[in-house]
Formats: structure tokens, sequence, C-alpha cells
């Protein structure tokens, strides 16, 4: 698989280089996974990370360049929720050591200048670690994976963070109980490339997700109503209101998306002049809508704050 340029090979040297910061067998410029950003890249001080150090897999201190090697903290940690595991146990053993990656995130968020950086960084070569390690089940390295990728998008190192993005694709892509990570890896794979006005490169990957990970479906819900959106603002005009019309029917399980993506059709019709047509398609959503909110509830709750919210009916008199 390929996402643009960043394809397997990439992503695999983004978590190789990751999992390199823990070993500390390199030079310390071969440690750098792009040019220093807000917090990712900080590199290894005398083959040693240089951080907040662990103990039990959280952090316990603002204490930078302390003396304990964070490095052998991480991988202590990692070595023991792997012991003993076989087979059976590589799930447990996934689900244990992210959670305590999640741990350390959380205490990494409570610092702040560069303990928060040293330590975020840490994090993130937790993450990477359990992404690359096979005694670990593929459902847990896939969300590894993902959960890279989301540090680095926030740091502001995109490449980096696609490449995670689509090591999260890779690996769930073919696991049955890894799709859930696989199919958000891809989503936001997509995300990326729509921010950076990649409109091709986005509009083939929100098409993958559905068609990749059909069973995935409040992912595959969101990738095809961005599709839509994404198809309107790039003048794929005809093919943004089928895509968008589309989703009631591929989607029926969420019905106040459906008011929303046809709220977009309706205002699109409206601003071309076609008052008929964009009438049309609210009364059609509106009769479509009808044994929903005849059934009560939750689901029909928040049908009616939709069709109360849509804009195209203040735009048209008579609603």
């Amino acid at each position: 698989m390929r996402i643009g340029t960043n394809g397997v090979s990439r992503s695999r040297g983004v978590v190789l280089g990751c999992v390199l910061l823990l070993a500390g067998s390199v030079p310390a410029s071969a440690h750098e996974l792009h040019e220093p950003g807000p917090w990712i890249v900080r590199g290894v001080q005398g083959g040693v990370l240089s951080g907040v150090p662990l103990r039990g897999g959280r952090l316990v201190g603002p204490r930078v360049a302390g003396p304990a090697p964070l490095v052998a903290a991480i991988s202590s940690e990692l070595a023991a929720l792997q012991a003993g595991a076989g087979d059976d146990g590589r799930g447990e053993s996934a689900r244990a050591a992210l959670a305590e990656a999640a741990a350390s995130r959380k205490e990494a968020q409570k610092l702040s200048g560069e303990e928060r950086e040293q330590a975020m960084h840490a994090v993130l070569a937790q993450y990477a670690s359990i992404a690359e390690d096979e005694r670990f089940a593929v459902a847990g390295r896939a969300e590894a994976s993902f959960r890279a990728g989301d540090l680095l998008r926030v740091g502001k190192q995109l490449d980096e963070a696609a490449a995670m993005y689509a090591r999260a694709a890779e690996l769930g892509g073919t696991t049955a109980g890894a799709e859930e990570f696989a199919a958000r890896g891809l989503l936001e794979a997509a995300h990326l490339k729509r921010r950076a006005h990649d409109v091709e490169g986005a509009l083939t990957l929100y098409a993958a997700v559905r068609e990749r990970f059909p069973g995935e479906k409040r992912t595959a819900a969101h990738a095809v109503t961005w599709q839509g959106k994404l198809e309107l603002q790039s003048e794929q005009r005809e093919r943004g209101m089928a895509t968008l019309l589309g989703f009631r029917e591929l989607f029926p399980e969420y019905p106040a998306e459906a008011v929303r993506n046809t709220d977009l059709v309706a205002l699109e019709q409206l601003e071309a002049g076609d008052e008929a047509g964009a009438r049309q398609t609210v009364e059609q959503l509106q009769k479509a809508m009808e044994p929903i909110l005849a059934e009560g509830g939750k689901r029909a709750e928040s049908v009616s704050k939709a069709l109360a919210a849509m804009r195209v009916t203040e735009q048209l008199t008579g609603y």
C-alpha cells in the first residue's frame, strides 16, 4: 500500500527511526525523524535519551536529562509486559503496553516547556516500539501506529504522521479484529492530504476507507461525508451531490448525518439558482425522516435537531 509518496517502506523507516531512539545504538544525527518541530525531535545525548524517567510505566517527575536512562526504563517496561506471552497472550500484552503508553502521555500533558517536549518524545518512542514488536498482537500494533501518527500530527511532523497512519492501515488491513485503527489511520491520512490541498489524493483515500473497511461503519461514514464535501468544494458538483445524497442509503444507522449532508446538497442547488430543486431535495428528506421521527427516542431527537438546524430552510420561504 502507498499513500502518495509515503508508502510502506517510508512508514517502516519512520517506525524504525522511533525504535532506534529506544536502542541508543546509532549516532545522534541518525535518530532524528525530521527537522526539529515543536516537541517531537530531540535526539540522543551520549547514546541515551534525555527526558523524564518512568516508574511502572508512569512519568514520575520533572527531571530533565536525569541520571537514570529513559531507554532502559522503557525497555524494561516493555520486556516485563512481554514476558511469558505466547500467541495467546499477545493481545493482552499489547493492551497492557498501550495502557502504559497512554498513562505516560497523560502525565506528560501535565508538564510544560522542555520537560513536556522530552516526555512527549519518549511517549512517541513507546508507541513506535510497540508498533514494530511482533511479540504483540497486530491489533495492538496497529493502534500504536495510529497513536504515534496522532502525536506526530499534533507536533506538526506531517510527513511522518502520514507514514505512521499508513503503517496502521497496513498492519490492520488484513487482520481480523485490527480493522478499527487501520480504517481510522486511512481516514486521518486522507485528512492530511485534504489539508495539504491534494484533492485527488484525498478523494482516493476517502473512497478507500469504505472500500477496504466496510465493517467500520462510523469511520466509513465520516469518510463518505468528507468525500462528498471535498467533491463539492473542488467543483465536482454532480459527483459531490450524488455522494452526499447517497449517504442516507449507505448508512441508515446515521440519519442525523444524512440530514446534514442533504442540507449541503440543497444549499448547493439554491446557490446555483435551482430553488425548485432545493425544495424537492428538502421535501424528499423530510418524507424519508418521517418514520424515524414517529419512532421517538434518541435517534428521533437527533434527527429533529438536525432538521431544525438545516441552513437551507432559513433561505427558502415557506419553511
